[in-house]
């Protein structure tokens, strides 16, 4: 039995922000495939989307300035498969809509519990938007310190792959493989080994103006010592939709580099 159920969107307002003021309801997306199989095969025909894998489900990014379509279907033993959600989100003028979607092709129950496991991730997106703190009581603040030391020290030990993959596509495609792996081997060379590390502070954003992409956005900044470094400051910036895993959108470091004898 199929199952297509449409969900309300949230609205999230950014941190800081004052609520939103009372309007029309948007619509949920609709998921405009006659099943799952068919959807699945539409978007691989689809220019411009991106396909990824998260612990065996298969992820696709449509994304337009402003606006982004992720849907994610179900892999073979998962009590609900076959199925597909499609959530989407708006950044407009400083808030964050959430919208979804499920199309659900198993067992009642197995459906009603895919639901409830994805509306539980947009109510935390929006939860995070609407009164989370910065800092430590950011509910995914050990996440994002978690991700940024462990992709700074593929950077550190030159990991040219590994550290490209968990780049946004933004960043990708203001590098190749090749420059990245070079610009890696460079930075490893002037700087030296790295002797410590320690985070400084998190600052947390959802839909800044003027971002690239919707979402929440974590700027994660650390001191730094190396070997042939005075000083080294870092500052790591992550992007997230509505609680995708993080990927990294930017990384801006100050450096002051030991004076040769």
């Amino acid at each position: 039995m199929r199952y297509v159920l449409l969900l309300c969107m949230l609205l999230a307002a950014p941190l800081g922000a004052a609520p939103a003021k009372p309007g029309p309801s948007p619509v949920a997306p609709t998921i405009e495939y006659a099943s799952v199989a068919d959807a699945l095969k539409s978007l691989r025909a689809k220019p411009g989307v991106k396909f990824r894998d998260e612990k065996g489900w298969t992820v696709v990014d449509d994304r337009t300035p402003g606006f982004a379509d992720v849907w994610s279907f179900t892999p073979p033993g998962n009590p609900a498969h076959p199925s597909v959600v499609k959530r989407s989100v708006i950044g407009t003028g400083g808030a964050l809509q959430i919208g979804m979607s499920v199309m659900c092709e198993a067992a009642k129950a197995a459906c009603e519990q895919l639901v409830k496991d994805f509306a539980a991730l947009n109510e935390q997106a929006a939860g995070v938007a609407k009164g989370a703190q910065p800092g430590a009581a950011h509910p995914r603040n050990a996440e994002a310190e978690a991700f940024a030391v462990r992709w700074l020290d593929l950077v550190d030990k030159g990991e040219g792959k590994a550290s490209f993959d968990l780049l946004t596509p933004q960043y990708q495609a203001e590098h190749t493989r090749k420059s990245w792996q070079k610009a890696l081997n460079e930075n490893r060379a002037a700087l030296g080994p790295l002797r410590g590390r320690s985070l400084v502070r998190i600052i947390w954003h959802v839909d800044p103006p003027k971002a690239p992409v919707p979402g929440t956005y974590a700027t994660v900044e650390f001191d730094s010592v190396y070997a042939n470094t005075r000083s080294h400051s870092q500052s790591v910036l992550l992007h997230s939709l509505i609680g995708e895993p993080f990927k990294v959108m930017r990384v801006d470091s100050e450096i002051v580099l030991k004076t040769k004898p």
